[in-house]
């Protein structure tokens, strides 16, 4: 999990899955890690995670995010889903609820997991933690970012709908 660690990014749900997990046949040593900062990690966290506290720059944290084998954004409120798209961006298969990550954005293969369902929760964390399903995983993500959210693509896709409310712009943009 990335940015400011606020009570709406569902630590609780988070934390609960990653517990089941850690304690079910799925888990392969990995550790849940967490980059930010926020009054909501004031707690204890649970065996097999790691607080990355404090502020910090994209070019500080790619690496790591990049290595990862899911990103989490499963929050229980609409963000800007920043941290879907990058976790794309990078061939990182980001793990959204319905709320916290755009549907529509979501590749194939991972679909949105309830904001309450920790068992589902837990078993998309079983599914990524093996390294051969999370490199395809991350595969697919990075080829879906690049079909529908690269910058050119958004960039056609913006100016259909510019040339759909104002005609008259057509040639002139």
């Amino acid at each position: 999990m990335v940015g400011r660690l606020n009570p709406y990014k569902n630590v609780d749900v988070v934390l609960e899955a990653w517990q089941r997990h850690v304690g079910g046949g799925g888990w392969r040593g990995d550790d849940l890690v967490f980059i930010g900062d926020g009054p909501i990690m004031e707690r204890l966290l649970p065996k097999h995670t790691s607080w990355h506290a404090g502020t910090y720059r994209y070019r500080d944290v790619v690496t790591t995010l990049a290595s990862a084998k899911g990103s989490i954004a499963h929050y229980r409120r609409a963000s800007q889903s920043g941290v879907q798209v990058m976790s794309m961006q990078l061939g990182v298969m980001p793990v959204v609820s319905p709320i916290g990550g755009l549907p529509e954005y979501q590749p194939p293969g991972c679909p949105p997991v309830g904001i309450d369902d920790v068992v589902g929760l837990a078993a998309t964390f079983d599914q990524l933690a093996d390294p051969v399903t999370a490199a395809r995983r991350g595969a697919e993500a990075a080829h879906h970012y690049a079909q529908r959210c690269n910058v050119d693509r958004v960039a056609d896709r913006l100016l259909d709908v510019i040339f759909e409310v104002a005609p008259e712009l057509v040639g002139r943009v």
